[in-house]
């Protein structure tokens, strides 16, 4: 269901986009009439800046997965090493390393995969 709705949501912003695009590309139309220097200068390449902006929104990742027992547990990590009571100090930075590691490779990794 959240796939459906990040679906509508980007076909929605898709079509808002190019409606801005649209109005911004006749804006500029008719100050080129009048300053071309000036029209290049505030607008420069329209078409390229909106597709830029699709492509992102397109490649856009959901980051906003939440996790109860990785919250939990980097809780627990984060309380350990700011009371070092009875910890072994080395052992819990690589297990902090580790896990910001793994969160990097996460939130960087393609939100769709191809398997066929």
């Amino acid at each position: 269901k959240s796939i459906q709705l990040e679906d509508t949501f980007n076909k929605q912003t898709d079509k808002y986009l190019k409606r801005l695009q649209r109005h911004e590309e006749r804006i500029k139309r008719k100050l080129d009439k009048k300053d071309t220097e000036l029209a290049n200068r505030l607008f420069g390449d329209v078409s390229k800046r909106y597709a830029n902006l699709r492509s992102t929104i397109n490649t856009y990742n959901s980051q906003a997965v939440y996790s109860p027992k990785l919250d939990s547990l980097i809780t627990s990590l984060n309380y350990l090493d700011a009371e070092g009571q009875n910890v072994n100090a080395a052992e819990l930075k690589k297990t902090l390393d580790q896990y910001k590691l793994n969160q990097q490779n996460i939130h960087g990794a393609p939100f769709f995969v191809d398997f066929s």
